[in-house]
């Protein structure tokens, strides 16, 4: 599922996805945007327009700590930034792990360490 998420960013939530999986996609829409070469005039950045991707991943693991969905948003915007500071135009991962006790299994992938 795809949505805008303020002005000029978007979320795609991938259920059942593991974190490979979700930088892989990250990186197909940011290959396909830039292929698309649509003129980006008034910008010394690139001459087309180009996307920044943050990916979040949530991970069911015992001990885990992170709060849903804020946790799982604000690690995205993190990762965002990151790929945005590190030079725009690539995709930045974060991993997160919940308390497995709190998710049923069947939401969230087990990770095993």
């Amino acid at each position: 599922m795809t949505a805008r998420y303020g002005g000029e960013e978007f979320a795609v939530i991938l259920p059942h996805t593991d974190h490979k999986r979700a930088l892989a996609t990250g990186e197909l829409i940011r290959s396909a945007v830039e292929a698309l070469a649509v003129p980006h005039l008034d910008t010394a950045i690139s001459s087309v327009v180009t996307v920044s991707v943050g990916v979040a991943t949530a991970m069911a693991a015992s001990g885990g700590t992170i709060e849903m969905p804020h946790g799982l948003l604000r690690a995205a915007d993190v990762a965002l930034y990151k790929a945005k500071t590190g030079g725009r135009n690539r995709v930045e991962g974060a991993l997160l792990f919940l308390p497995k006790e709190t998710f049923p299994t069947a939401v969230l992938p087990s990770y095993q360490p």
